[in-house]
């Protein structure tokens, strides 16, 4: 009975030992129901019986403690293993819990297992505390993740509602250049813009957000009687009756009338430059003086043209500039491969109008000449000042040692280039 390796052969084990009990029971009753004329054998019998009796009762002690040690040991065993599935479980579920409604769906499954654990582990109190504990471990998880699918869900409808709104003021702006009943129909039966609003709020709806959704298919209908309304204003006032944004008829009277919104632009008036209302006849000269000093800019149209200089010079000097001072050293300075770099200046200042073909060819032919000059000019590519300045300074503001380290640091920087 010490030996039973598991908790099952230990009952079957049980069993058997019961079936002795059960015999050694039924010969008792025989022994004593017996007419034995010799006393001394009914005792020795009977001793003997007791025996085998007490034998089978140390047995079956010893046999109940080892099955309660087995049941303990394989109750851990099982309990560790169906913690560990139920962990992989409630990481499945998270996964799976993509809105609030599957949360809670997900979270009553768990709920059910757990019932079901306790159920077949009640007999042990520290593994129903243990079973308690996740309990609420997972219903906290859970009540985070719901949460965060309904912050997520709201941000997403807020996102919606935003960009149906933008949406919206469109269909409205295009309504507005409608010219018939028959194409303000046709505009919300078929256009993209107004079947989008609708898509919307139905996904509103499906997010839940039911008084949203309301309110954009009552914005629509709205802007719909709106482009209804506008348009028998218009046919009301057109000259012609057929509502043109032209002119507006006011008994005998017409007047012009614009649509397009008011700006303040800078146009020439007279021999200076004035501000204009756009669509009116409103014209106010310019009395700046600091701005007249600028007058010498106002019929440049490009920064990189003027009347002294050619688009395609301002180019070659701005590559000019970016280029290292010994680049005509290095060869590869005729005008062909001095295009490539050229284009891929001029690409990047597309609002200087250079045309490809014209300024950037030209260009190239100019850089190869200036290349060409500063190679063979020496010294003479700096300016006059620069060059008197470095000579005073070599004649009279540097000391023979200063010369002679900077002789040998610009004689070391020749032979690295």
């Amino acid at each position: 009975a010490a030996a039973a390796p598991t908790a099952a052969e230990a009952d079957a084990l049980g069993e058997r030992i019961a079936g002795h009990a059960d015999g050694l029971g039924a010969v008792t009753e025989v022994i004593g129901s017996l007419e034995v004329g010799d006393a001394t054998v009914r005792t020795a019998v009977l001793e003997r019986i007791g025996e085998a009796t007490a034998a089978v009762n140390r047995a079956r002690a010893v046999l109940e403690g080892r099955r309660r040690e087995l049941l303990e040991a394989e109750g851990r065993a099982e309990f560790a293993a169906e913690t560990a599935l139920l962990g992989q479980a409630v990481t499945g579920a998270l996964a799976a819990a993509t809105t609030p409604d599957e949360c809670d769906e997900q979270l009553g499954r768990l709920l059910v297992r757990l019932e079901d654990l306790e159920s077949r582990f009640g007999a042990h109190e520290d593994f129903l505390a243990r079973l308690a504990e996740r309990r609420e471990e997972i219903r906290e998880t859970f009540a985070a993740r719901r949460q965060a699918r309904l912050d997520e869900r709201a941000r997403r409808a807020e996102r919606l509602a935003v960009s149906a709104a933008r949406v919206l003021e469109t269909v409205a702006r295009r309504c507005a250049s409608l010219a018939s009943a028959e194409e303000v129909a046709a505009h919300f039966a078929a256009d993209p813009l107004v079947a989008r609003i609708r898509a919307t709020a139905e996904e509103l709806r499906s997010l839940g957000d039911t008084a949203r959704a309301e309110e954009l298919t009552a914005s629509l209908a709205a802007a719909r009687q709106e482009a209804d309304r506008a348009l028998r204003d218009r046919v009301e006032l057109g000259a012609d009756g057929s509502g043109g944004a032209g002119t507006v008829r006011l008994g005998r009277h017409r007047f012009a009338v614009s649509t397009r919104p008011l700006e303040v632009t800078l146009v020439p008036h007279g021999d200076g430059l004035a501000f204009a209302v756009s669509g009116t006849g409103y014209r106010a000269a310019v009395r700046d003086p600091d701005f007249a000093a600028t007058r010498e800019f106002w019929d440049q149209p490009l920064v990189s043209e003027s009347p002294r200089v050619y688009r395609a010079e301002h180019l070659a000097a701005t590559v000019l500039a970016d280029l290292p001072p010994d680049a005509a050293g290095t060869g590869d300075t005729d005008a062909e491969s001095l295009l490539p770099l050229v284009r891929r200046a001029a690409e990047t200042a597309y609002d200087e109008g250079y045309d490809r073909g014209v300024h950037d060819h030209d260009a190239a032919a100019i850089l190869a000449q200036v290349l060409r000059l500063r190679a063979g000019a020496g010294l003479l590519r700096f300016t006059p000042r620069a060059r008197a300045a470095a000579q005073l300074f070599w004649a009279y503001g540097a000391d023979g040692a200063a010369r002679a380290a900077w002789t040998v640091r610009a004689r070391s920087l020749a032979r690295a280039r």
